[in-house]
């Protein structure tokens, strides 16, 4: 609970510096008292006092906060709805890396994340989203297929983000 009241006082995280030693630094601390971890309705509360949160931090916080709040045992639900939120935000980077940490990928709509890193060329994020996925890296092919088809225009697919 403590490290929530540092992220509130701290604003957005955008100049991450001194926040990110901090986080780390806990992030160590907690993984050497792993029996001292919350856990269940105590659990529960500080991933849902987090969730806000991690729609407006620096994507260098993302691992050590996963880690410290186990937000892979986070419910579902309330995850997508973070990714969602990221998306709406125009922060795909960071959904997509949410998404990859969780793997949610499966429960996402693949071009709402992806479409957007592919017009940013982040390359890098698509094959790591899809990576492992058949499925995901199929519907990758297709997408670009479509955008190869005579007529298609980019410039009416950027309009839209």
């Amino acid at each position: 609970a403590w490290l929530l009241d540092v992220l509130d006082r701290c604003g957005d995280g955008s100049e991450p510096g001194f926040l990110v030693y901090i986080v780390r630094e806990l992030q160590g601390w907690t993984k050497r008292r792993a029996g001292d971890q919350p856990s269940g309705l105590k659990l529960e509360k500080l991933q849902a006092r987090l969730f806000p949160w991690l729609a407006r931090c620096n994507v260098s916080l993302l691992q050590p906060l996963f880690s410290i709040y186990q937000l892979h045992t986070a419910d579902c639900h309330h995850l997508l709805g973070l990714v969602n939120q990221l998306c709406q935000q125009g922060k795909f980077k960071e959904a997509a890396a949410l998404s990859i940490k969780l793997k949610l990928q499966p429960d996402l709509e693949f071009e709402k994340v992806c479409v957007p890193l592919l017009l940013q060329d982040r390359m890098d994020l698509v094959e790591a989203y899809v990576e492992g996925s058949l499925e995901l890296q199929r519907s990758l092919l297709q997408l670009l297929d479509s955008w190869s088809v005579p007529g298609f225009q980019i410039k009416d697919l950027t309009r839209q983000y």
